[in-house]
């Protein structure tokens, strides 16, 4: 599982989205375009100002200062922003107040908002900064009329630590743009927006590109999730119509530690990502794009589900994953099921592409059901063992195409075979080497996958689409249907069944795989200051009911006894589960281990106020500086928990002094299992000997 990267020191509260509180010496700026003046002060509901630059005059740089826009009211640009927030902690705050839609910012054909420095390097540093919660529309742009300046979001100046949430952003040319004169811009988090329709014309351009979201090559922890980015670089019907040059998210090459997770990214005009930055992509739902993630870097791609790859204009196209130009890239985890196109030329589900450049690379634990070709090999590699491909599922059940195909003549010392299941409607063999179908039996000799299987799976539900994932969460029949109720969302209706984690675990379950969004501990700790003492574990999610008491098992690893908690309670706001115990716990190192896999060391010593395993002088003198105090814990030097700090506290002291644990035991780690559940097997019915 892919960590989360934290927000600053700015916490997300348990709907998931960016709590913000103000400063104590925060200005907070309302601005209205009905009701405001800018001869107001602004700092109040009933005295707000009219403008955005007045607004901007009136809060400070350096300060935790905020600007709210009256909800339902429609706004000009922001035009250049020079202001920065005080800290990560005390961000600057754009956003809204009162009830209704978000604020609408038109800008026309140039910027909704732009950070100072947009002609080049200044020298100035825009940081600490929160945008949320604001509409921006292009509403005069007619695709022709525009030029570099028309993007609803710019980010021009260097800066750090800026964060954009809960946006509507549709119909620019770019509709956010970071860093494009490589000034230099880190941490920024682009999170739960609407991301739609940026598009130019002509439908070849040769100035100016159409993307939904562009990061410029200076950029550094860039993190994009869970937003809907959805129909970039192209509209229906117009000269504008799907093209290679325009894409939904466009990373350029030198951008580093970009992370994409758990996006809708759909229906752009080429790429999903064009990702010659590379960085990692997880757990994001790919449909309706000629060509999912392209690859120029170093990558991690995990857990994505592509799906109904489709044909461009002028492309006969279909590829779930190209790894282009890359050095190296770690694929592992992905479903990739249900092609639109069903021609064999530039079509495959996953593609190590030959580009002249050496490459590493690990293909593990992949399902690709039913595309025109599974996975295609056209790389010279790195030398011997540079290319593994492990544990994966190539089913082309309706194609006679090849499951494996690997074209290059290369010494074949270059690749390494281990644990494959593969089919195809091929009736002399699945895979293909150099041109030429191959049997199970010349397949194993000739590449030493010893453990290689011809075999047609079963899985639990193998057809399963997004129209049919639309038709269960009550969003329509159809995958139009269902983008567009995502694409009305905002922090007021945000529905977790419409984000990238629920439905790639629906499609997961129909092939067996593990779910991803199921709630995990996040957290563990051994709450001993007070009785009664419990071990208390914090969930990423709700987990929607108290867990049984035979979840926890915890064992005294110094006398290998089990030491079962009597009571378990569990509070939803906070996501914490509480296991209790009945009085104090005998002495010893312990491991708490929840449902097989999260583990927690713990230690219980009589006289050990500070936890470290030892009875010494640092336990006395916590003892020593609270005692006759009352309404004490452990750490202050209640050694037998009745609050009180006194003699018998001494007396338990001096019997436990010198006394210590050993090193906690080295961790067992939990059987890693199989990646898949429920799969059945059914082998060819032609054996070895006749197919050799």
């Amino acid at each position: 599982m892919l960590e989360r990267r934290s927000l600053f020191a700015v916490s997300l509260d348990a709907a998931g989205w960016t709590s913000v509180t103000p400063s104590a010496d925060s200005k907070i700026i309302y601005v209205s375009s009905l009701t405001g003046n800018d001869l107001n002060n602004g700092l109040s509901t009933g005295a707000p100002v009219k403008t955005l630059s007045k607004a901007q005059s009136l809060v400070r740089t350096g300060y935790p200062d905020w600007v709210l826009l009256n909800r339902g009211e429609t706004f000009g640009s922001f035009g250049e922003w020079r202001k920065s927030g005080r800290s990560p902690q005390e961000p600057m705050y754009i956003g809204a107040y009162g009830i209704g839609a978000r604020p609408q910012i038109n800008s026309g054909t140039s910027w909704g908002f732009i950070t100072y420095g947009h002609g080049g390097a200044t020298g100035q540093s825009t940081d600490n900064i929160i945008i949320s919660s604001l509409s921006f529309s292009a509403n005069t742009y007619n695709g022709t009329n525009g030029n570099i300046d028309t993007g609803a979001i710019r980010l021009y100046c260097q800066g750090q630590n800026i964060t954009i949430e809960d946006c509507k952003i549709t119909g620019y040319r770019e509709n956010l743009t970071l860093d494009p004169n490589d000034n230099g811009l880190r941490n920024v988090v682009i999170r739960r927006n609407v991301i739609t329709d940026a598009y130019a014309l002509p439908s070849t351009p040769t100035t100016y590109n159409a993307h939904g979201v562009w990061i410029g090559g200076a950029s550094n922890g860039v993190t994009i999730e869970q937003n809907v980015i959805d129909h970039n670089g192209w509209r229906d019907g117009q000269d504008a119509e799907r093209t290679y040059f325009n894409h939904d998210v466009y990373i350029y090459n030198s951008a580093q530690n970009v992370v994409v997770r758990e996006n809708l990214i759909t229906r752009a005009s080429f790429y999903g990502i064009k990702m010659n930055g590379g960085g990692t992509a997880y757990n994001n739902f790919f449909a309706r794009n000629a060509e999912s993630i392209y690859l120029e870097k170093t990558a991690l791609l995990e857990s994505n589900v592509f799906t109904e790859a489709v044909v461009a204009p002028d492309k006969n196209w279909g590829v779930g994953i190209n790894t282009q130009k890359a050095p190296s890239a770690t694929i592992r985890g992905n479903l990739v099921t249900k092609n639109e196109n069903p021609n064999a030329s530039g079509v495959a589900g996953i593609q190590l592409y030959n580009n002249g450049t050496p490459f590493s690379g690990l293909v593990e634990n992949n399902v690709i059901y039913n595309w025109r070709n599974g996975i295609r090999i056209a790389t010279p590699g790195n030398g011997v063992g540079s290319v593994i491909v492990q544990n994966n599922q190539s089913q082309l059940s309706n194609s006679s195409s090849a499951a494996v195909d690997q074209s290059l003549n290369g010494p074949q010392s270059t690749f390494t075979y281990s644990g494959n299941t593969y089919y195809s409607q091929q009736g002399t063999g699945a895979n293909r080497l150099s041109g030429t179908f191959q049997s199970l039996a010349n397949w194993k000799t000739k590449t030493g996958e010893s453990n290689a299987q011809y075999a047609l799976l079963s899985y639990p539900d193998p057809s399963r689409d997004i129209a049919g994932y639309a038709t269960t969460v009550g969003t329509g029949t159809t995958l139009e249907s269902f983008i567009t109720a995502a694409r009305a969302m905002d922090k007021s209706n945000w529905n977790a069944a419409l984000l990238a984690p629920a439905v790639n675990d629906w499609f997961r379950q129909g092939f067996g795989m593990p779910n991803l969004s199921a709630p995990t501990v996040a957290s563990g700790t051994f709450a001993n200051q007070r009785l009664p003492l419990s071990v208390d574990l914090t969930f990423t999610g709700d987990i929607g009911a108290t867990p049984p008491l035979t979840a926890m098992v915890v064992v005294n690893q110094s006398t290998g006894l089990p030491v079962p908690p009597t009571s378990v309670t569990y509070d939803a706001p906070t996501r914490t589960a509480k296991f209790f115990f009945t009085g104090t716990l005998p002495e010893g190192n312990y491991l708490a281990t929840y449902n097989g896999g999260f583990s927690l060391n713990f230690r219980s010593l009589l006289g050990d106020a500070d936890g470290d395993g030892r009875v010494n002088t640092k336990d006395f003198n916590a003892f020593s500086g609270n005692f006759g105090g009352t309404n004490k814990t452990l750490s202050q030097g209640d050694f037998n928990y009745d609050t009180v700090v006194n003699s018998a506290d001494f007396t338990i002291f001096l019997s436990q002094y010198g006394r210590s644990l050993p090193a906690f035991a080295p961790p067992v780690p939990a059987g890693a299992g199989s990646l898949f559940g429920s799969i059945g097997v059914e082998t060819l019915g032609i054996s070895e000997d006749v197919l050799a």
